[in-house]
């Protein structure tokens, strides 16, 4: 073989050919490192999947929604125009009227609640059917449950004519107060103690300005959100970036690069034999990284493959988010192994050619 051969295209084929002829060895670094790519990959996936999924429950519970009170009350119709702004989803107000006993159960007392049209959006989002405003009640789900009624049922509060259910409203997640409720769905007129307004996503930042402004002229005006202060507060970007195992895949591309050390080794002789022939130390680093490179990304398709049957197996909902996340650590580790295996070759050849062949 002359000393043109190993260059170039020649160099890559042979690389090419050991990963064939050998490979009982290619197979098994290709195994070692699609489990560590792989069990990387799902740590990440799973990782993401609970944030994305507590965000959603967080979202589900009201984490968009902003109640504004003020001393004296506020204008209603102000409150349910919000919904026509941008960045707004919905809004309405509430007015609490007391509490109220029915004739056919007078022992027990709910509360009376008035809310507007807008109100029912913000309160009751995932709602099939809109609420329609009628001169009947609409109730809160505990309070059907406990009387027993559903829609067309008779309601008679002591002191008010008798009149129908006309809806059922599930509150429970996002104002567990109205659940068992009587309510009554009424126009944006008037005044209201509290504006219930839901932001889209990312409009929130700016919600509480906004609704100061938007009521500037309410006295003693307070905005607070929905959820508990732990719960409203929680920033989940944060929470990801600042994540336990976001260096993971350093570590991996580590266990990575020494298990290429043991193999590279292991293949001291052949090396030698190499040298022998007139390969150079750039020729060696070109072998070695032919074959890294090769051995890997298998790894990474097969470690990735492996990883995302897993995770949809127990997943509820697949995201892009959720797949753009373990992709990027999995990638991450397998380039920066892919670049720091060869290394090991010019450690190896440090050795005199004529020791290395004495193992042969």
């Amino acid at each position: 073989m002359t000393g043109r051969r190993w260059r170039g295209r020649g160099l890559v084929g042979e690389a090419l050919r050991n990963l064939i002829f050998a490979w009982p060895r290619s197979i098994g670094m290709v195994v070692l490192a699609a489990v560590l790519l792989g069990t990387l990959a799902y740590v990440e996936f799973s990782y993401a999947q609970r944030l994305i999924t507590e965000h959603r429950d967080l979202v589900a519970q009201g984490r968009n929604v902003l109640v504004v009170r003020a001393n004296g009350g506020l204008d209603a119709g102000r409150c349910d125009a919000l919904a026509g702004v941008a960045g707004v989803l919905a809004s309405g107000g509430i007015r609490p009227e007391g509490v109220v006993s029915l004739r056919h159960a007078p022992g027990t007392r709910f509360q009376l609640a008035a809310i507007s049209d807008g109100a029912v959006s913000v309160i009751d989002p995932v709602r099939s059917k809109p609420v329609q405003r009628t001169t009947g009640w609409t109730l809160g789900a505990a309070a059907a449950a406990e009387l027993g009624v559903g829609p067309g049922a008779v309601l008679t509060p002591t002191d008010m004519p008798p009149a129908p259910v006309s809806n059922i409203l599930s509150a429970d997640s996002r104002f567990p107060e109205l659940a068992r409720s009587i309510i009554g769905i009424v126009a944006p007129s008037g005044v209201f103690e509290e504006c219930w307004t839901e932001f889209m996503p990312g409009a929130l930042a700016g919600g509480e300005g906004m609704l100061r402004y938007w009521f500037r002229e309410a006295d003693q005006l307070d905005v607070d959100g929905a959820l508990p202060l732990n719960e409203f507060s929680r920033d989940l970007s944060a929470e990801f970036a600042l994540r336990a195992v976001r260096y993971l895949w350093i570590v991996v591309a580590a266990v990575v690069f020494v298990l290429a050390g043991v193999v590279t080794w292991l293949r001291r002789t052949e090396l030698a034999l190499y040298r022998a022939l007139g390969v150079s130390s750039a020729g060696l680093h070109l072998l070695a990284a032919v074959d890294a490179i090769v051995v890997f990304a298998v790894a990474l398709v097969v470690g990735l493959g492996v990883a995302m049957v897993l995770h949809l197996t127990i997943a509820v909902e697949w995201t892009a988010e959720v797949l753009a996340t373990g992709l990027r650590s999995s990638v991450s580790a397998t380039v920066l192994a892919a670049i720091l295996a060869p290394l090991w070759i010019h450690v190896t050849s440090r050795t005199p050619i004529a020791d290395a062949l004495k193992d042969r």
